[in-house]
């Protein structure tokens, strides 16, 4: 493959663009997949989202906020480490929540 080939698939690679729908399905889609694990894909996933927060739909901030405090209740947050984690980035999901309600 010649550098020019090599460029253009690059440049034909799908973009991820925070601010859409689909992104903000597939961080629904990630808290969904890793909570009440006990594995290392639980702080991976809490602080990947966790600066991207701010690049949220609401009905994203909306939903990963349910499903963690719906596990919360039921104590299913995992080990402690990862329960810290996941009330943390629960923690700046509803401020990010009050700060667009204004």
């Amino acid at each position: 493959m010649t550098e020019m080939e090599s460029k253009m698939l690059y440049d034909q690679r799908p973009k991820i663009i925070p601010e859409s729908l689909t992104f903000g399905m597939m961080m629904c889609s990630a808290v969904r997949y890793a909570l009440g694990r006990m594995t290392y894909i639980t702080g991976t996933t809490c602080d990947f989202i966790t600066p991207l927060v701010p690049y949220l739909d609401m009905s994203a901030l909306q939903n990963i906020n349910k499903d963690i405090t719906d596990h919360a209740e039921m104590n299913q947050l995992g080990m402690d480490i990862d329960r810290v984690k996941w009330l943390k980035l629960r923690s700046e999901i509803q401020k990010e929540i009050a700060f667009r309600k204004g």
